[in-house]
């Protein structure tokens, strides 16, 4: 904390709670180069820049540059979502990709998909809040809607994308595949909780209920 305050590095509550949780003798100074480096992973419009707050999402990134695919599995809370939308966008903006695909399983709940008000878009847009959540925080929602108006965002479910041929496009899926090479997988855990810190006492407790 000496070394950051040093250097002028200013740490919101959330993050000197992950710092704390974090620290151990072995990756301390991994962790202070963690702040001191703040590799951007996305600048938005607003000026806000976005950059990995812990050990794990710093390696989320770093897998995401380097694998074709990238699991990443852990509570919620951690940053797996957001940073993968964030660094989707990176990769559009810097025309690495010519669009993204937001997939997720649809987990009904009492209701038929088909029974739902509206089209398409309206019936599976509630299960993509939390991507939702990242684009609109980076571009803004009147941005966004007009990207998936162009195609260049495209949402669907995970059913629907058996037998597509995709070229230059990043996906966002989750599911547990183990011991393919050429996969990835990144596990984060409470430690990464960058939320209210009672999230994490939250978490916490129901682990130790398990």
């Amino acid at each position: 904390l000496e070394t950051l305050f040093n250097h002028n590095i200013e740490l919101t509550q959330s993050d000197f709670v992950s710092l704390i949780k974090n620290i151990d003798f072995d990756k301390a100074s991994d962790i202070v180069d963690l702040y001191l480096e703040k590799k951007i992973i996305y600048s938005a419009p607003s000026g806000k820049v976005v950059y990995p707050r812990t050990l794990n999402q710093k390696l989320y990134i770093k897998a995401l540059e380097e694998n074709d695919i990238v699991f990443a599995l852990g509570p919620a809370g951690t940053g797996k979502t957001y940073l993968a939308v964030l660094y989707a966008l990176s990769r559009l903006k810097k025309n690495f990709v010519k669009k993204i695909i937001l997939v997720r399983p649809i987990v009904e709940a009492g209701e038929k998909l088909g029974f739902l008000p509206g089209d398409f878009k309206d019936k599976i847009d509630p299960y993509l809040i939390p991507i939702y959540d990242g684009l609109y925080d980076a571009l803004g929602k009147e941005t966004v809607d007009k990207m998936i108006e162009k195609g260049t965002i495209e949402v669907a479910p995970l059913a629907y994308m058996r037998g597509r041929t995709l070229e230059n496009a990043v996906i966002e899926a989750v599911k547990i595949l183990e011991d393919v090479d050429g996969i990835k997988m990144i596990h984060f855990n409470r430690s990464d909780v960058m939320r209210h810190p009672l999230v994490y006492k939250i978490i916490e407790r129901y682990e130790s209920e398990r």
